[in-house]
């Protein structure tokens, strides 16, 4: 046998690197979704007054209150917005294997329909503490700061919830008529964007991050 022959026969009885390495890297970047989905939540969970609190209560809450921790949370939700871009990439890749379907297009411009949602939630929440810090703005009117959290609710609570179900049912869609997807992860993704839905006023964000947290860790172990 020749060295060409042995170089060939050895190349055909190993498994291809690079197409190891690039399966590893996929899979490993399915963890984008439960980062995204910590983050995301971690900035619902913040410590303001209450919108419903009295004007002076709002008052002396907002002059004795300052703004980094405020910030912070809107600055987790962008971030974890940002994982969400990449994590609807990285199954849409995985997921889809050439066959093009409606619910594969729409992984992608779904999945930054969600993050644009929770960008724009974040940034009227985070308006005041901001133009404090950065434009030296004076605390505003206890009925500005019910106006801004409430507008802030109304995107990442109400809103939310159809493009965050659709993206959830598109890609378990994908995975189920792909057979790239286990069949359990798909349809607890179906019913879990229906959920999305009927939580449209309740919490529809946790729905979505209970979702990307399961979705994510099985998409990074199974194969």
């Amino acid at each position: 046998m020749t060295t060409t022959q042995q170089s060939t026969h050895q190349a055909i009885g190993r498994p291809d690197g690079s197409v190891a390495a690039r399966d590893r890297s996929q899979r490993a970047l399915a963890l984008t979704g439960p980062a995204a989905a910590v983050l995301m939540l971690a900035g619902l969970f913040e410590s303001n007054i209450e919108t419903s609190a009295s004007d002076g209560r709002i008052a002396a809450w907002l002059a004795t209150h300052g703004d980094a921790a405020w910030m912070a949370h809107a600055a987790a939700s962008v971030l974890g917005a940002t994982l969400l871009v990449v994590f609807a990439q990285v199954v849409r890749t995985r997921l889809d294997v050439g066959t093009g379907s409606l619910a594969a297009r729409l992984i992608s411009p779904l999945g930054g329909l969600v993050a644009a949602a929770v960008y724009a939630g974040s940034a009227l929440f985070a308006a005041v503490p901001v133009g404090r810090f950065f434009e030296g703005a004076p605390d505003p009117d206890p009925s500005v700061y019910r106006y801004l959290l409430a507008a802030a609710a109304s995107v990442m609570v109400i809103f939310v919830s159809l493009p965050a179900a659709a993206f959830a049912a598109s890609v378990s869609v994908t995975g189920l008529r792909a057979r790239t997807m286990p069949r359990w992860l798909g349809w607890a993704g179906v019913v879990l964007a229906v959920l999305m839905l009927l939580s449209a006023f309740v919490a529809p964000l946790m729905v979505f991050g209970l979702w990307l947290l399961v979705s994510g860790i099985a998409l990074t172990i199974s194969r």
